[in-house]
C-alpha cells in the first residue's frame, strides 16, 4: 500500500508516522503565526487527554470543544524552517479540521488529515495446516512479513529439478513440465516446500508460492548438470536441486556452475546432505562448489529446554535434531552457505496427503523460495547480489547457542531470515546524500538521513511500503520533492 501524508505548494513530503491510533482523527497543521501555538499541559487527565488552551479567546473557544491525545511539533529536528512550523494533532473529532479552516486560514494556512498507518506482516494465509500452527519452520524464518512485501509483485521463473512429482496433487501448482514425469514422493515433498498453493483454504502454505512460476524438471533431466544449464539459459532465475552426485570435486562441474551463476544469472540451491550416509557429513558435490548455494538444517519447533515426551529434540536454531546426539545432524562443513529448518517439515505427499519428513532436501527449497521473492521484488539484482542478500541477512545468533558450539563456522552465514532478505532487496538507504537535477527513486522502503534536496532539483521517492525521512533531511527553496 502506498502512503502519501503531507503535501504543500513548494515541496511535497511524506512522513510515515510511528503511532498506533484508535478511531481519533489525526492531522498535520501549519501554524504560521507563533502566537497561535496553543499551550499544552503534558499531564494527561484520567481519560488520557491533554489540557490544551490558548490566550487568544477565539482559538481557545475552538480547542475547548475537542479532546486531544497529542498536540506537538511534528518534526522538531527538521532543518527546513517551514517543517518546524508543522504540528501533529491527535484529536477526538474530525470537525476540528473544518473549524481551523473556517476561522484561522491566515494564521494556520494548511491542515491535512492523516490516514492511519498500515502494519506490515498483515498477510496471513488461510491454509489449514499453517493456521493450526504446524508449520513453525515458516514462523522461524519470518515468512508472513516477507509475504506481505512480495505479494504485490509479479512472479518469476523458478525450476525444481527432482525425481518426479504428483502432478494432480490438490495443493501443488506448476506452469510446465521439462522431461518425462513419474510420480515420486521426494519430488512431491520438495515441491510443496517451495511452491504449495498458498491462501487456498487447502493443505499448507509454502514460502515461495507467491513469487514463483514453477517448472518441474524431471525424468532424464533429474540430476543432470546440462539440464540445469539449459534451464538457466532459458531464463530461470532460481533452480532448486535437492540432490548431489558425489563426494569428489570436479573442475568441470565447478566451471559449469560458475557459468550458470555468473553468465546466465541464475541462483542454484542445493541441500548440503543428510549426515553420515552423505559423504560422512562432509562436502557433497555439486552443493559445495563456490557458485552453488549449499543449505543445511536447524530445528524450528521448540524453544531451548522444552522436551517432547521427555526427549530434547528439534530446538529452534539448533543443528542437532536430537539434542546431544551429533549423529542426528545433517551435513556441516565450511562449504555450507546458509541453514534453514530441515527437521520434521510439513509438506505435500503423494495421494493428496501431508506429513512431516527430514532432510536438507526440504531446507533447500525454503531458501530457493526466498531467493525467488528477492528477485521478484527487485529483478535487476544479479545472482551474486541475491546470494549476498541471503547470506548477509541470515540470523547469526545461531552461533551463540551453546548446543551449536561444535558447529561454529560450519552452518554457513546463519539461519535464513526471509523478511530481512526480501526487505533488503527492495530497500534504498540514503545517508549524507545531496540530490541535484531530476531523480526518481523506487523501492519498497526508502530511508533518507542527513540528505539535501538542492535548489532546482526535482526528486521523487516512490515506495510501495514506506518512506522514512530521518533527522537532517532538508528541502531547499526552489526544489520539488515528492514522496509516495
Amino acid at each position: 500500500m502506498k502512503k502519501l501524508i503531507l503535501l504543500c505548494a513548494i515541496l511535497i513530503i511524506s512522513i510515515v508516522p510511528l503511532y498506533v491510533f484508535s478511531q481519533n482523527a489525526h492531522f498535520y497543521i501549519h501554524i504560521k503565526d507563533s502566537k497561535y501555538i496553543p499551550t499544552v499541559t503534558d499531564l494527561k487527565d484520567s481519560s488520557g487527554f491533554l489540557k490544551v488552551s490558548s490566550k487568544i479567546d477565539k482559538l481557545n473557544m475552538v480547542v475547548r470543544k475537542y479532546k486531544f491525545k497529542e498536540f506537538k511539533q511534528a518534526f522538531p529536528t527538521a532543518k527546513t524552517d517551514w517543517l518546524k512550523e508543522i504540528y501533529y494533532v491527535d484529536c477526538d473529532n474530525e470537525d476540528f479540521e473544518n473549524d481551523i479552516k473556517k476561522q484561522f486560514v491566515s494564521q494556520m494556512p494548511l491542515i491535512e488529515r492523516l490516514c492511519s498507518p498500515q502494519t506490515t506482516g498483515s498477510f496471513t494465509p488461510n491454509d489449514p495446516i499453517f493456521r493450526e500452527g504446524k508449520q513453525t519452520n515458516l514462523d522461524l524464518i519470518h515468512a508472513e512479513e516477507a509475504w506481505d512485501i512480495a505479494k504485490d509483485y509479479p512472479k518469476i521463473k523458478v525450476a525444481i529439478n527432482d525425481n518426479g512429482f504428483q502432478l494432480d496433487h490438490e495443493d501443488l501448482q506448476y506452469d510446465s513440465i521439462d522431461g518425462q514425469n513419474t510420480t515420486n514422493l521426494h519430488g512431491t515433498f520438495t515441491a510443496g516446500c517451495l511452491g504449495a498453493k498458498i491462501d487456498n483454504s487447502i493443505g499448507l502454505a509454502s514460502i515461495g508460492s507467491l513469487s514463483s512460476q514453477i517448472t518441474y524438471s524431471t525424468g532424464s533431466k533429474w540430476g543432470d548438470n546440462n539440464a540445469i544449464l539449459l534451464l538457466a539459459q532459458a531464463g530461470y532465475r532460481v533452480i532448486n536441486c535437492s540432490w548431489f552426485h558425489s563426494c569428489t570435486y570436479s573442475s568441470i562441474e565447478a566451471a559449469l556452475y560458475d557459468e550458470i551463476r555468473n553468465t546466465w544469472n541464475c541462483v542454484v540451491v542445493f541441500g548440503a546432505g543428510n549426515g553420515a550416509g552423505h559423504c560422512n557429513y562432509g562436502k557433497t558435490y555439486p552443493p559445495a562448489y563456490e557458485s552453488c548455494l549449499s543449505v543445511t538444517s536447524v530445528g524450528h519447533i521448540y524453544d531451548r529446554g522444552v522436551l517432547e515426551n521427555g526427549i530434547a529434540k528439534n530446538w529452534k536454531d539448533v543443528h542437532e535434531r536430537y539434542i546431544g546426539d551429533p549423529s542426528s545432524t545433517h551435513n556441516h562443513n565450511e562449504a555450507v552457505d546458509i541453514c534453514a529448518p530441515g527437521y520434521d517439515i510439513y509438506s505435500t505427499a503423494t495421494s493428496n496427503t501431508y506429513f512431516t519428513s527430514n532432510g536438507t532436501s526440504f531446507a533447500a527449497p525454503q531458501v530457493a523460495g526466498v531467493a525467488a521473492m528477492i528477485i521478484a521484488v527487485n529483478p535487476s539484482l544479479s545472482s551474486n547480489q541475491v546470494v549476498d542478500i541471503l547470506k548477509s541477512t541470515a540470523d547469526t545468533t545461531i552461533y551463540d547457542i551453546p548446543e551449536n558450539t561444535n558447529y561454529i563456522g560450519q552452518l554457513g552465514s546463519g539461519r535464513l531470515n526471509a523478511y530481512k532478505a526480501v526487505k533488503k532487496a527492495c530497500s534504498l538507504d540514503f545517508n549524507n546524500t545531496a540530490f541535484v537535477g531530476n531523480s526518481n527513486e523506487t523501492g519498497c522502503y526508502i530511508t533518507a538521513t542527513n540528505c539535501i534536496i538542492e535548489s532546482t532539483a526535482n526528486v521523487v521517492f516512490d515506495a510501495t511500503k514506506e518512506v522514512n525521512l530521518q533527522s537532517g533531511f532538508e528541502v531547499q527553496l526552489g526544489s520539488t520533492f515528492e514522496a509516495k
